[in-house]
């Protein structure tokens, strides 16, 4: 039987067991949900298996027909529905004499049976998903584009992450979960709802979720995206609005930074707000305040991880028979190990794995049992025993250790054997007397179970999130440790390029040779030592900190050696996708001025006597024609932006690529420094003769944040101010261009004119840069600011358009420009700007045939003449552009090739057509006025003689 046969086949038995399901829903008394349970997978299974049946039609047949792991898959999930639907049958005998006394049916199987099918089911599902590629956008693109594609989404290897979990997932650990009767209620419910896995962080949870994530990650058919917020949250509630049943799964959500926490949160309650199929929200977390608060507030089913008993005997007695020194011990001893690491564990999965460790790592059995009398109390007990083991051996090795914690702790990024090897042998305070080497089997011992090498990974990371606490909490703060790595960054930052000649800038990078020993470490310190020094802002200023960072900047005035020559390996090692890091290293020239440095990079607490005393060269620009304070504000450093105000430098200068301090506060959505810069005297309605935008409130309208247009408005900004500069005009065309969907209604709310001409700009009105804005093209805004009032009609004096019809023809979009249609918009109205003079041109010089036969059949006037542009008529720009098609469409239409245009350079379209058999007139026409890539035909002599036919015909 081939693939396609086999489907068939598996479809057929499915929708049996389907009506079996139903006739026992229908006549079994009180009917168990494990029917519906049952129901609900199959209807899954038939949806995958229905799409399978299309696909093996399609192009693609030979492939997957072909599969081997789809015919395994159809061959064991034939036996097993076969299997069941024999079982449903034969177990309450013939269904048939029961069809008029259903009371008397009873369901046949029994819980854990369900369980059973449904966890197989699920995984034939999920095995055809894999092997068929359900999914309809996946199948039109090639492997390498969609890799391209989803690298772009998200770089992250999280399938790598997921696999590491489930590898040291002790087997047969964690079904507690999946058993409770609490998580199927959660299942089995068709409304939207949180489970809520609260605990300690040592209970287990990340494996407890790695089980459900397991279950979920088998029948999903994409992978993770990668997107901006708001387009992620576009996104995923599309997805889920799609799907008759989505499930979102957040580990260790109190693990994630506060803010971003917030906002993760935030994004939860907006989804199940808006969504319109049933959402699932998996979290696991420890029982914080605002966390339990928020959750509370929800409709939600909370579990604590506190049931698991079982899977730390399960993982106890794994450790013990794998050990390759006691995997004979004696069942005795065994069994009293795994009876008082239970009873002594508290639910704590990483106080039993160091017990485990250190019980094992004895040599005999009376070692093993005195052991067992003395296991320390809690986790805070078993730290300080171990730190103590460690503080209490040769101070060399404790110094290499806590080297390593710290690194460790503190570090930017993921640190690989290379870096972190090498960086613990650096004393900041004897930077060129490098300890000895150590491998990883020597540093591993050293830190005595407290970091661990993730090989899938390749980077060291401690064992627990609890060892990080530990430490953080009893010997040493982040900030002290940052403190650490930054001192040891700029130690070897001023030893690797010390006593070397200045070489001019456009000299090689590859000229400078890496240090004998550092190379994947000296990269490191030379990418990260800024964010490490960052870091001690608004702290206690530390001496030896504050000596390295003078000696290797030099002085505000003059760079030192070494800080040219980092910056000169700085553009040479950075990634060019990394914009936010290129643009901060365009904006630190001139090199040999270290004060763009010290404003873009925050450094302001740690060079306070620099700030207080120092002869800073405030008032000079860099090479972007930024100054220290727009830096500044660059930085989002309001005591920085005050300290340099406070010395004389103008507030309102106008600089830089926003135009203005408080502008690129805006843009960069800092409300804090938005604030300190008003407070300080900036005018939030300053005109803008520099940038893109033209004002503050414009450039934050650009950048979408709601925030700081709030705040601006609050300080008296006027949201009708007409720009004079600047692409857009104003504030709301700035955020409908881009748009901004909450920025776009909050100021029309608070006043702003939807119908307002503007005095610059491209577009000459807002409705006109809604119609025109191709970003985020999912996000339609035309249609709110028709809602809000918006002239279909409006006619601007100023834009490349003329008017919301010619933009949405420019641009190609039959869906605005229906809508425009039905509101009453005039096909044929002469306007007062732009460079096409009617939606007709727009649309041939656009190349959008679709669109220039909608708008004929609208009743487009194929021969108007329009007063404005460069273009004529419809059909000279169609004998300009060489397309044979959309003259001969035109002509059919009743265009004259004879009329005597308005516009242009050229007086009729045979004219036009004439002056494309020019070789200088087509290259003068093509390439220039229009923008959509269409290429010249080898056909004017053709068009030429169709136009000259339709003349003498006429």
């Amino acid at each position: 039987m081939d693939a396609a046969a086999s489907v068939i086949a598996v479809v057929q038995i499915t929708e049996q067991i389907l009506t079996l399901c139903y006739t026992y829903a229908k006549g079994v008394k009180d009917a168990p949900a494990d029917i519906e349970r049952l129901k609900r997978e199959l209807k899954d299974l038939n949806a995958v298996l229905n799409g399978a049946e299309e696909l093996l039609k399609g192009p693609h047949k030979e492939k997957l027909s072909t599969s081997q792991k789809l015919s395994t898959s159809l061959k064991e999930c034939t036996a097993e529905l076969e299997t069941l639907s024999l079982k449903l049958v034969t177990k309450s005998g013939d269904l048939h004499q029961h069809w008029f006394s259903r009371s008397r049916l009873k369901w046949p199987l029994e819980k854990e049976e369900v369980n059973k099918t449904i966890e197989s089911l699920h995984r034939h599902r999920a095995n055809f998903n894999t092997s068929l590629t359900i999914n309809q956008a996946f199948e039109r693109i090639e492997d390498d584009e969609r890799n391209r594609i989803l690298d772009w989404m998200s770089p992250i290897q999280y399938g790598e992450h997921h696999d590491t979990v489930r590898d040291k997932r002790t087997p047969d650990t964690c079904e507690w979960l999946i058993q409770r009767e609490t998580f199927r209620q959660w299942e089995d419910k068709n409304t939207a709802l949180i489970m809520w896995l609260s605990g300690s962080p040592v209970a287990g949870q990340p494996k407890l979720v790695q089980k459900q994530l397991r279950s979920l990650w088998q029948e999903s058919r994409t992978k993770a995206q990668k997107f901006g917020m708001e387009s992620c949250k576009t996104q995923i509630l599309a997805s889920i609005n799609l799907y008759d049943r989505t499930t979102l799964v957040l580990d260790a959500l109190d693990e994630c930074e506060l803010a971003s926490r917030i906002v993760v949160m935030d994004t939860i309650k907006l989804l199940l707000s808006r969504a319109t199929k049933p959402l699932y929200v998996f979290v696991s977390s420890r029982p914080e305040n605002h966390i339990r608060k928020f959750f509370h507030h929800m409709p939600n089913v909370e579990i604590q991880a506190t049931d698991n008993s079982e899977d730390i005997k399960k993982f106890v007695h794994a450790e013990v028979v794998r050990h390759p020194n006691w995997h004979d011990m004696p069942t005795e001893l065994r069994d009293d190990i795994e009876r008082t690491i239970l009873t002594q564990s508290q639910g704590m999965f990483q106080w039993a794995y160091l017990q485990i460790n250190q019980i094992l790592g004895l040599q005999t059995q009376a070692a093993i049992r005195n052991r067992l009398g003395k296991l320390p109390i809690g986790l805070k007990s078993t730290y300080d025993e171990i730190y103590n083991q460690i503080s209490s051996g040769d101070d060399h090795d404790k110094a290499i250790a806590e080297r390593a914690f710290m690194w460790v702790a503190c570090a930017i990024k993921p640190l690989s054997d290379k870096v972190l090897l090498e960086a613990v042998r650096f004393d900041p305070e004897n930077i060129t007397n490098p300890s000895e080497a150590v491998d990883r089997t020597g540093l591993f011992n050293l830190c005595k179970n407290f970091l661990v090498f993730d090989r899938r990974l390749n980077s060291w990371r401690f064992s627990h999130l609890s060892v990080t606490e530990y430490f953080e909490k009893y010997h040493w703060t982040l900030v002290k440790a940052h403190c650490h790595v930054a001192k040891v960054c700029l130690s070897l930052l001023i030893e690797t390029h010390d006593n070397t000649q200045i070489v001019e800038p456009h000299d090689l990078v590859t000229s400078w040779p890496l240090h004998p020993f550092y190379e994947a470490f000296q990269f490191y310190y030379d990418e990260n030592w800024i964010r490490h020094v960052q870091t001690q802002e608004g702290q206690a200023q530390d001496p030896g900190l504050t000596r390295l960072l003078k000696t290797f900047l030099g002085s505000p005035t003059e760079s030192s050696q070494q800080y040219w020559q980092w910056y000169r390996r700085a553009i040479g090692i950075h990634n060019p996708g990394d914009y936010v890091w290129c643009a901060a290293l365009d904006n630190v020239k001139p090199v040999r001025r270290t004060i763009f440095s010290i404003c873009r990079f925050s450094m302001f607490t740690v060079l306070e006597d620099w700030w207080n005393t120092g002869d800073l060269p405030l008032s000079e620009k860099n090479n972007g024609g930024e100054t220290a304070l727009t830096l500044a504000a660059m930085s989002g450093h309001a005591p920085m932006c005050k300290a340099i105000v406070n010395r004389g430098v103008d507030v309102n200068q106008q600089a830089g690529e926003h135009g203005s301090a408080l502008a690129t506060a805006a843009f960069t959505g800092n409300v804090e420094v938005v604030q300190c810069l008003i407070d300080l005297g900036a005018i939030v309605d300053l005109q803008l003769e520099v940038g893109e935008c033209g004002s503050a409130l414009a450039v934050a309208a650009a950048s979408g944040s709601y925030r700081v247009v709030r705040c601006l408005y609050d300080n008296g900004a006027d949201v009708n101010m007409l720009l004079y500069n600047g692409q857009y005009g104003s504030a709301l065309a700035a955020a409908a261009f881009l748009r901004r969907v909450d920025v776009m209604h909050f100021l029309v709310d608070k006043g702003a004119k939807v119908d307002m001409l503007l005095k610059c700009g491209g577009y000459g009105s807002a409705l006109i840069a809604s119609v025109a804005g191709f970003w985020r093209p999912k996000v339609a805004l035309h249609q709110p600011l028709v809602d809000y009032g918006a002239n279909v009609n409006l006619l601007p004096e100023v834009g490349r358009y003329g008017s919301p019809l010619v933009a949405a023809a420019s641009i190609g979009s039959l869906d605005k420009l229906t809508y425009l249609v039905k509101k009453g918009a005039v096909l044929d109205q002469q306007l007062r700007c732009g460079r096409y003079g009617s939606p007709l041109c727009a649309a041939v010089a656009a190349n959008k045939k679709k669109i220039v036969t909608y708008l004929v059949n609208q009743g487009a006037d194929v021969n108007f003449l329009p007063k404005v542009g460069q273009l004529g008529s419809a059909l000279a720009v169609a004998a300009l552009l060489c397309s044979g098609e959309c003259v001969e469409f035109l002509l059919r239409k009743g265009a004259d090739a004879n009329l005597r245009l308005l516009t242009g350079k050229y007086k009729t379209a045979i004219e036009a057509a004439e002056a494309m058999i020019s070789k200088e007139d087509r290259l003068m026409w093509s390439p220039g006025l229009y923008f959509t890539g269409w290429e010249v035909d080898n056909d004017n002599v053709r068009i030429l003689k169709l136009l000259r036919e339709h003349v003498v015909k006429s």
